[in-house]
C-alpha cells in the first residue's frame, strides 16, 4: 500500500471533490495518480539547484504543461491564500523539517473544509539517521515523526499508516482559528522509536490492513 492508495482510499470513501498537495516532488509518481474532481499542488521548484535528472526534469514538464499550480513556497501560499478557499483533503509532503511541517499542518487546517482530513508523509523514519535533518542518507523522511505527537495538546485526533514511509491521517472536529504552532518536541528519536511498542502507542501506528477495514462501508444493524 502506498501513499496514493490511502489518499484515494479516503477520497473514495468520504466522497471528497478538491484536493491540495504540498511538495510534488515527482508528479508521475503520486499527484498523477490522485482521482479526485479538482486538484492543485504546490512546489517552489527552483531549477538548476544541482539535481540535473529525476526531480528537476519531471517538475520542469509539469510547469511547461501548466500542471503545477502554484510555483512558491507553502509559506508562500497560504500568505496568499484567501481565507475561504477550502479543499476536502490535503496532502503533505513538502520540506521534512519539523517546523515547516507544523506550519504546514497548522496552515492547512485552516484551509480544511469541515469533515475533511491532512494525510502527512514520511511520519515513520527508517532509522535513526533517516530523520537527521543534515540529509545525508539515501532514504530521508526528516524529522516530521517530530510533529505528529505534539498535536494531542489540541485535541486533533492521529494515526499512522505503517506503509510507505509513515503515512499520518489526521483531523480536527474544532475552530482551526484556535489551533497554533506546536513548540519544538522535547523528545528524541531513541524515546519513541527504541521499541515498536512504544513506537505504536506514541504515534498511534496501525496496520494497513486496519486501515482497509477502518475504510470498509459500514454495515446495517
Amino acid at each position: 500500500m502506498e501513499r496514493t492508495d490511502i489518499i484515494n482510499m479516503l477520497i473514495d470513501k468520504f466522497n471528497y471533490q478538491s484536493y491540495l498537495e504540498i511538495g510534488i516532488a515527482e508528479p508521475e509518481f503520486n499527484f498523477m495518480r490522485i482521482n479526485c474532481k479538482y486538484k492543485e499542488c504546490v512546489d517552489p521548484y527552483e531549477p538548476n539547484i544541482g539535481n540535473d535528472c529525476g526531480y528537476d526534469l519531471s517538475i520542469k514538464k509539469y510547469i511547461e504543461d501548466n500542471i503545477l499550480t502554484y510555483k512558491m513556497t507553502s509559506d508562500e501560499f497560504f500568505e496568499m491564500c484567501p481565507p475561504d478557499k477550502k479543499y476536502d483533503i490535503i496532502f503533505i509532503d513538502g520540506l521534512h523539517f519539523e517546523e515547516q511541517v507544523s506550519r504546514d499542518i497548522i496552515n492547512s487546517f485552516k484551509h480544511l473544509n469541515k469533515g475533511g482530513c491532512i494525510v502527512v508523509h514520511d511520519c515513520l523514519p527508517a532509522d535513526e539517521d533517516a530523520q537527521d535533518e543534515n540529509r545525508h542518507t539515501l532514504v530521508w523522511n526528516g524529522s516530521v515523526w517530530k510533529v505528529i505527537p505534539m498535536l494531542r495538546e489540541q485535541n486533533i485526533t492521529y494515526f499512522v499508516v505503517d506503509t510507505d514511509c509513515g503515512c499520518g491521517i489526521l483531523q480536527y472536529d474544532g475552530d482551526s482559528n484556535d489551533l497554533y504552532y506546536p513548540p519544538k518536541a522535547d523528545y528524541n528519536f531513541y524515546q519513541v522509536f527504541s521499541s515498536k511498542t512504544i513506537r505504536d502507542t506514541v504515534m498511534h501506528v496501525i496496520t494497513p490492513g486496519e486501515f482497509i477495514g477502518i475504510m470498509q462501508p459500514e454495515q446495517p444493524v
